[in-house]
């Protein structure tokens, strides 16, 4: 081809038909424009299909992420209620004229002070912040919303921080009074699990009650650990209205990625 294009030229510098040679010259000028225009077309969309894969590959990372998230904040939920129920039920006892039912307080003690770190799945979002990929989704309605689930964390997170400090202030350091091992001659499942074959009496079990009793009585008199679980109590009931707030909103904006893959692919 290229042969053929020198011939042409040289044909008609030789019969002195500069004028034709001029348009030619224009002519085949015009066609490498085309060309290179046409092949930068070309990488232009080869390129734009690559940065859209890549888009629909985070976009699938979040939509996983927030559906672990949204069961997450569901199960925080639940365990905050149970916290507070747990506040409530020691509160109520330590206003009550029967003394009878303190053993059963055990249960209600271990969810109010039992404590479990938020780990939040959003490792995603931090890899395309570090990387500074944020930009490859091109919704803006959805990295708007991804900044500012973000923060809605960092909320969490430190209203966690907050609680835990007033734990390890209050509600923790009154509860060394209470010897676990009494509980152990009370329970058949621990005794089951530690594999101990010996035998409680009535007796036994009236003796190690009594303990429990004393102890928890005493813990409940404890004008440190009462402060703690009133703080508490009063921390998770604003902080469940929140996370209730933080799981609706990552709930809606999975649908809204989930959305945004079913346009692009």
């Amino acid at each position: 081809m290229i042969k053929f294009f020198r011939h042409i030229r040289k044909s008609l510098i030789q019969e002195n038909k500069m004028g034709k040679y001029f348009k030619y010259a224009i002519g085949e000028i015009i066609l490498v424009v085309i060309g290179i225009l046409i092949a930068l077309q070309i990488n232009n969309w080869n390129e734009q299909k690559k940065q859209t894969s890549i888009e629909i590959s985070y976009l699938k990372r979040l939509s996983q992420d927030l559906h672990q998230d949204s069961i997450f904040w569901l199960r925080k939920i639940e365990q905050r209620k149970q916290k507070v129920e747990g506040a409530n039920q020691i509160m109520k006892f330590a206003f009550s004229d029967n003394r009878d039912t303190i053993f059963n307080m055990g249960q209600p003690l271990m969810n109010l002070i039992t404590w479990i770190d938020t780990h939040i799945n959003n490792h995603t979002f931090k890899e395309m912040l570090s990387s500074g990929n944020l930009n490859i989704i091109k919704n803006d309605s959805i990295k708007h919303k991804l900044l500012r689930l973000d923060q809605s964390y960092k909320v969490v997170l430190g209203w966690d921080n907050t609680i835990k400090e007033d734990y390890q202030n209050n509600l923790w350091p009154p509860t060394d009074i209470i010897d676990p091992y009494n509980q152990v001659p009370l329970d058949d499942g621990i005794q089951k699990a530690i594999g101990l074959n010996k035998t409680f009496t009535n007796d036994d079990k009236i003796q190690y009650t009594d303990l429990l009793k004393g102890e928890i009585s005493s813990l409940f008199k404890n004008p440190k650990f009462r402060s703690g679980v009133y703080k508490a109590r009063d921390n998770y009931l604003r902080q469940i209205e929140y996370l209730e707030e933080v799981q609706g909103f990552a709930s809606n904006l999975k649908q809204l990625i989930d959305k945004e893959i079913e346009n692009k692919e």
